[in-house]
């Protein structure tokens, strides 16, 4: 025997982990991995170890809350993130535009201009977040604890994200005046 059946659960999956071991030496993985290539226990790559089996945990998972359950979850995570997308996109866009005539810049020269201005990108960002915050108001009212975890679970999952990525790359609020409008950065790949 081979150290037991892989279906049940009982034996790690090395091809995984050492798929994984592998992009980060080729630096292919990203940056996390990387970094992790570095962590070993004995000859067993920690990160890699740690990515395969959160994988594997949220496949338990799936199987003890019922599958229809969990593509309900998954659905609602996804249905939820093109709507935080667009609020995205909103401030992206008026914040843009702001910097623009900030910094002196024409709008004529721009190639377009939203012709709603500055009332476009605010009502869809009022809009965006009226639609997530409205997203299952009976089962809050209801008290329907579970039913408003499920609706609303891809803001917590947005928000870890969101915060992850703050926290690792120590990113903050960029000021109008240093706000690249030019687009040379842009096509310059940096």
């Amino acid at each position: 025997m081979s150290g037991g059946d892989p279906a049940s659960g009982r034996r790690p999956a090395p091809r995984p982990r050492r798929a994984l071991l592998g992009a980060a030496s080729d630096a292919t993985a990203p940056r996390w991995q990387r970094l992790g290539a570095a962590w070993m226990i004995g000859a067993l790559p920690l990160a890699a170890l740690l990515g395969t089996s959160a994988v594997g945990l949220f496949a338990f998972l799936t199987a003890l809350i019922g599958e229809g359950a969990a593509y309900t979850w998954l659905l609602n995570v996804s249905a939820l993130s093109g709507f935080i997308a667009w609020v995205g996109i909103a401030v992206c866009h008026f914040r843009f535009r702001r910097a623009y005539v900030h910094q002196g810049h024409d709008l004529a020269a721009l190639p377009y201009r939203a012709p709603l201005f500055p009332l476009g990108p605010i009502l869809a960002f009022a809009m965006c977040i009226v639609v997530i915050l409205g997203q299952n108001y009976e089962a809050i009212f209801a008290g329907n604890l579970a039913h408003v975890a499920s609706s609303y679970i891809g803001l917590p999952v947005f928000a870890a994200l969101w915060l992850g990525h703050r926290l690792v790359t120590r990113t903050r609020m960029v000021p109008l005046e240093q706000i690249d409008v030019s687009g040379t950065n842009v096509a310059a790949g940096r």
